[in-house]
């Protein structure tokens, strides 16, 4: 029995009667033992369900868990959609969303007559999209759908700020069910020394003194391959394998999914594996403590990966993933001292983020931002910059309404700069439509050079035409289909022109 269970006949009560929060630690059993029991509940009979998840690693893998107990493939009883691909049928009725994709149905239909309950799952990693369809959800269910049901769910989660905008939603915790944990730290002796030189020596203690299946979280991809090279051939009884949101699904699932007996995993992730993601036969963790975020440059304009400490939040969770089925260790690059100096949560991505899309979305829905029912609101400064960004781009006029560019650019379901290249583009040429494609999906999708000391994008858009098994590839191809043309030969000479269509202030 999942502990979850303990509550779920409080929570079928209170969900009769309005929304509800469920706070529930990891291996509780919230993400997939409660939404198969509300799927079968009479209450929901006739109505579909969505889950959110802020990410599509986990959409994925929790559809595909959810299903297989049910005995179905996915896309029958439970389906999921995340960008660019989808796996639903006329007969699901729960579907796994990432939240840019709720906020897009949202759009397309306000009522959502078929929906009677949705889930917010993981809402402590409070991304933008999850507030941003929160406030929706709320304003739907006064305007439209009064029937309809939210359900908050976290593994730690600060319930104040949801409380003030759901005040009648009522909180109910669940104990989790997990081993004890030994923490061990480990911090460096050498104040410059590098973090892949500091945890290479951890990671062979670790072995040496534990006999199954370590899980490490690294700030990133970069940090991963190094590490990948010097552990590869350490020994043959260990398989040394990669996880992040770059792979392909396949590797992915290997990392996943348990190995054979006389084997032994090493993990080298991101903190992708911090929340959802179920990671079979882990006893130790070896957490660095970093992590690598989006922060808008208010001044630049831009968007920046950085590079920062983790709250005592994410370390707990992290920390936990040592104690899902067994009794663990956990080691972190950090002193006893250090870890109550971080920060005890994780801040709201509205706070630091570019929000000219969100203030586009808001526009559409009909409303300003902060009437919306925000835990956050964003800054003026960040509002500012939003406003002089989609009135120089031309989807807002000097009277502050939307232009027929801006109802052009809001259906393309990307950034505003994205959408306005893709749209000039097309009215010079399909081949230079052709090369905006390729240079928004590359915008949108991770580094392929990322080990390539070459800054150019012109170097990109050359390796990408040349090897068509990137991953980049399925959004290239995405684009050009949803724009009905065929793949063209770039006028890379002309790359300059393309990208200062979508960004003018540059």
């Amino acid at each position: 029995m999942l502990p979850v269970e303990e509550i779920i006949p409080a929570l079928l009560i209170q969900l009769q009667h309005g929304d509800a929060i469920v706070v529930a630690p990891p291996g509780a059993g919230k993400s997939t033992r409660l939404p198969l029991t509300l799927l079968n509940h009479k209450q929901f009979k006739h109505h579909k369900l969505i889950m959110l998840q802020p990410r599509r690693m986990a959409a994925r893998s929790i559809a595909n868990y959810l299903a297989h107990q049910l005995g179905e493939e996915v896309g029958q009883t439970i389906g999921y959609r995340i960008r660019g691909e989808s796996k639903v049928s006329q007969r699901t009725r729960l579907e796994i969303v990432t939240e840019g994709v709720l906020t897009r149905m949202i759009q397309h239909q306000p009522d959502l007559p078929e929906v009677g309950l949705i889930i917010f799952d993981e809402f402590h990693e409070r991304s933008l999209h999850a507030d941003f369809s929160l406030a929706l959800c709320l304003e739907l269910k006064e305007a439209f759908n009064e029937n309809l049901k939210l359900l908050v769910m976290s593994a730690t989660l600060d319930t104040e700020g949801v409380r003030q905008i759901m005040p009648d939603a009522k909180v109910l915790s669940s104990r989790g069910r997990s081993y004890p944990v030994n923490i061990v730290y480990r911090p460096s002796l050498q104040k410059d020394k590098k973090l892949v030189d500091q945890i290479i020596p951890v990671i062979h203690e670790a072995y040496q003194q534990h006999s199954k299946d370590i899980l490490v979280f690294l700030p990133g991809v970069y940090e991963i391959n190094k590490l990948l090279r010097v552990f590869k051939d350490m020994s043959e009884d260990l398989l040394v394998l990669p996880l992040h949101s770059n792979l392909k699904k396949q590797a992915q699932i290997q990392a996943m999914q348990a190995v054979e007996t006389n084997k032994r995993k090493l993990i080298l992730s991101t903190n992708i594996a911090e929340t959802s993601l179920t990671i079979d036969g882990i006893e130790v963790v070896i957490d660095s403590g970093v992590e690598k975020t989006s922060r808008f440059d208010l001044r630049l304009g831009v968007t920046q990966l950085v590079t920062q400490k983790i709250s005592q939040a994410s370390a707990e969770q992290r920390a936990g993933r040592a104690g899902r089925l067994m009794p663990g260790t956990c080691y972190r690059l950090w002193s006893e001292a250090l870890h109550y100096r971080l920060a005890k949560q994780n801040q709201a991505e509205i706070i630091s983020s570019d929000i000219a899309s969100l203030l586009l979305e808001s526009m559409v829905w009909g409303t300003t931002i902060s009437q919306l029912h925000l835990i956050d609101q964003p800054s003026e400064a960040q509002i500012a910059q939003a406003t002089e960004l989609l009135s120089r781009l031309g989807v807002i006029s000097e009277l502050g309404r939307l232009t027929d560019l801006g109802h052009k650019v809001h259906k393309l379901g990307t950034h505003p700069t994205l959408a306005v290249m893709l749209l000039k583009a097309k009215e010079i040429s399909d081949s230079h439509l052709s090369l905006a494609c390729a240079v928004c999906a590359l915008l949108e999708s991770k580094d392929p050079l990322i080990n390539h000391p070459t800054p150019l994008v012109e170097d990109r858009l050359s390796f990408l035409y040349s090897n068509r098994k990137s991953e980049v590839w399925q959004l290239i191809n995405q684009w050009h289909q949803k724009f009905n043309i065929k793949l063209q030969t770039w006028p890379l000479n002309d790359l300059a022109i393309i990208v200062g269509l979508g960004f003018p202030l540059w």
